[in-house]
């Protein structure tokens, strides 16, 4: 398997294309994070969510009895996407 940053891909594209037209994995990824890591993320299938606009207008209109931003970004995520999110606070949001 071959794993690149988006930097690595842009001057070996053709290449990367080749191999995986020969049955080669190919895993292009936006950071720099240790190759182990994103062995990790791609066969545990996780799919990485950025801050996006949306969530941040989302956790504007979230009660203001939980403060911790980062714990409000992370409620409005789950509510844009869909997705369950487990805590051990009782009131997340």
């Amino acid at each position: 398997m071959a794993t690149v940053t988006i930097l690595e891909a842009q001057s070996t594209l053709s290449d990367l294309i080749h191999r995986a037209t020969l049955g080669e994995e190919v895993v292009i990824t936006e950071n720099n994070l240790p190759q182990w890591m994103n062995k990790a993320i791609a066969d545990l299938g996780i799919v990485i969510l950025p801050i996006t606009v949306e969530y941040s207008d989302k956790q504007i209109g979230l009660l203001h009895h939980h403060r911790d931003p980062f714990d409000r970004i992370l409620a409005s995520q789950a509510i844009v996407e869909g997705i369950p999110l487990l805590s051990k606070d009782v009131r997340i949001w």
